[in-house]
């Protein structure tokens, strides 16, 4: 399948032989209006995101904060707690969730609204070769009017066999609008790889808490397993 300067919105279990992004094409998933909203499972024999302006883009797409009991100046959480925020008195954001070697579930969005969205969820197995010269996004974000607190990062999980390319991986909180809100916690990113062909983990994924604010989120998490030599890693980086 070639996606090549389109969106294509899909979710639940897919499976394809080829896929190729390229000039600005992009995968996403429907915005998720609860936990139980059904997230992407793409099975591909090889998958080529072959320039900057592609790739995997699920920011946005997770859950609000809506009922989930933290205040309105509370950054979402999820690998890592949101901000805090201020109002008066300190405000807490609710406790990070999820599993650190299996991450499925959505990002949180900020505050107790429906305006600020987490990031989406994602497992994606390519039992070939994943060139990554574009990008793969589960950010948090928040809304680009009024003061606002960010969404948390959502859910990457990759089942590899060889991952090569310049590109990037990213399941960041998101910044607030304002230093009295949170940031957004970061998300969860697990990749389980047989070989890494030029693609460096420690400076090609990132799983940060939101910040321009005092009340900056906690980092996520990033799991790495490699299948040959069974060695295992959690890093914690903000």
């Amino acid at each position: 399948m070639l996606v090549d300067g389109w969106t294509w919105e899909m979710n639940g279990v897919q499976m394809w032989s080829e896929i190729t992004l390229r000039n600005g094409g992009k995968i996403t998933h429907p915005v998720a209006s609860n936990q139980e909203s059904e997230s992407l499972d793409l099975t591909v024999g090889n998958l080529s995101i072959v320039d900057i302006e592609s790739g995997i883009d699920i920011s946005g797409r997770g859950i609000t904060g809506e009922g989930v009991s933290q205040h309105d100046y509370a950054g979402g959480s999820y690998g890592g707690r949101g901000g805090q925020g201020y109002q008066g008195t300190s405000t807490s954001a609710i406790e990070p969730y999820g599993s650190i070697t299996e991450p499925v579930h959505f990002g949180t969005g900020a505050g107790d609204n429906a305006y600020n969205h987490g990031g989406g969820s994602i497992k994606l197995t390519v039992s070939g070769n994943l060139q990554l010269d574009g990008f793969i996004n589960a950010d948090g974000v928040r809304r680009s009017t009024g003061n606002n607190a960010g969404g948390s990062g959502g859910s990457v999980w990759l089942n590899v066999g060889t991952i090569s390319g310049s590109g990037f991986i990213s399941s960041d909180g998101a910044d607030a609008i304002n230093t009295d809100y949170g940031g957004g916690g970061g998300g969860r990113v697990a990749i389980y790889y047989d070989s890494l062909s030029g693609f460096d983990p420690y400076s090609q994924i990132s799983t940060s808490g939101g910040g321009n604010t005092q009340y900056i989120g906690a980092a996520g998490t990033l799991y790495l397993k490699n299948e040959i030599t069974q060695d295992e890693e959690i890093l914690v980086d903000n």
